[in-house]
Formats: C-alpha cells, structure tokens, sequence
C-alpha cells in the first residue's frame, strides 16, 4: 500500500509538472514574437533613413554640414503604369543632373534638375536634388522655396524637412527652423539628426531650458544607437 501511494504521488507530481510546462510554452513563444517583430520593426526604420542628409554632426556647434545624395526619383517605377509618369526627358534630366551633382558641377546641376522641373514639375525629388544643388552652392535663399516646394509635393519624407531646417538655420530664420524640426520631431522621435540645428535654434531665441531638454534627447538617442 505505502507503494502505491508513493507511485500516484509521482505520477501526479509529474504530471503538474508536464501541465506548467505547457502553461509556460505560449508566453515564451510569444515573448520571442515579440522581439522579433521589434527588431524587424527597428530594422525597416532605420533602412528607411538617408546615410547622408544635411546636419551638424554634435551639439551644440552647428559647423560640419554635408548636404544628402541626390534622389534618383524611385517613385516613377510605381508611375509608369499611369498617367502620372514623368516623361522620359525629365527622368534623363535627372540623371544628368545627378552625375553632375556627383562630379560636384554643381551649378550643371542646377540647369538639368530646372529643366526636368520645366518638363514635369509635379515630381518632389527634383526640387529636393535643386535645393541640394543650391545648398552645395551656398545660395541658401535659392535652395529653401525648391525645399518647400517638395515638401509640398512629399510632406511625410523627412530628408526633405531635414534640409530645409537646416536651410533655415543656415541664414538664422530660427521660429521658422524650430517648428520644422519639431514638426519632424513629432513624426519620427528617433529622427536625432534634427537635434542638433534645433538645440542652436532654441539656443538662439532665448529658450534655453527646451534647448537643454533637446540635448539631453540627444544623448539619449545616441545612446540607443541613433546617429
């Protein structure tokens, strides 16, 4: 008898046992889930962001700006099937204007990207390259209504509000560059790539306590991994 108990005493030990172990499964599956649609997500975003865009490299100067890679305007992939395509000379253009942006001609680039615009001035990346070109060329009040104007045409593409902030710092219309660079801030907080230009913009109308918060942002973004 004494044995017997024993027996149905393990057996039922071991069969609790089984039981939590199953209860268990579901949450680490899903804890492993989780994390995986975390880094999928954090990888995407940051895939997603320009390597090169107009910025000031740390806080709180604002020297060392490089201006972003021209677009090759990828979105007349996705128009060719419609009547929305941009003709074949403008997409020439562009290009042309591109290998001149890259030869650093850049006044050549701003006589094909104006051209393409002639041709078919619905299309954001030729004004984001022009103002580029522009910025190269240190004509700052040139390079600011093509960055509008693209903003216009693209509002939710964050290089284009990069630069034009940056644009706007350059020639110290800071009201207008805070609210570009909070704007953008709200739409992407890991954007840390506007910190710097914003923290001088705060800096330079007398907020110094946002412009400290805009810091400290900053430090905590790098921290994380964010240039």
């Amino acid at each position: 008898m004494p044995q017997k108990t024993a027996f149905l005493a393990a057996l039922i030990s071991l069969c609790m046992a089984s039981a939590a172990s199953r209860a268990q499964e579901p949450q680490a599956q899903q804890s492993l889930g989780d994390l995986a649609r975390q880094v999928r997500k954090d990888k995407e975003k940051n895939a997603a962001k320009p390597k090169n865009v107009i910025t000031d490299e740390t806080l709180p100067s604002s020297k060392g700006a490089e201006t972003s890679e021209p677009s090759d305007d990828l979105d007349d992939e996705k128009d060719e099937r419609n009547a929305n395509a941009a003709p074949e000379e403008a997409k020439k253009l562009l290009q042309l204007g591109n290998t001149k942006y890259d030869q650093r001609d850049f006044q050549g680039a701003v006589e094909a990207y104006s051209q393409a615009i002639r041709l078919y001035p619905n299309r954001w990346s030729y004004y984001y390259n022009l103002g580029n070109a522009y910025s190269h060329m240190s004509n700052i009040p040139a390079a600011i209504p093509a960055y509008q104007k693209a903003k216009a045409l693209a509002p939710t593409r964050l290089p284009i509000r990069q630069n034009l902030g940056h644009a706007l710092c350059k020639i110290g219309r800071w009201n207008e560059a805070i609210a570009e660079f909070e704007e953008l801030l709200k739409m992407d907080p890991t954007w840390n790539l506007a910190r710097p230009c914003l923290y001088n913009a705060l800096k330079a109308v007398g907020r110094n306590a946002e412009a400290q918060k805009v810091y400290e942002d900053d430090q905590k973004y790098k921290a994380m991994g964010y240039p």
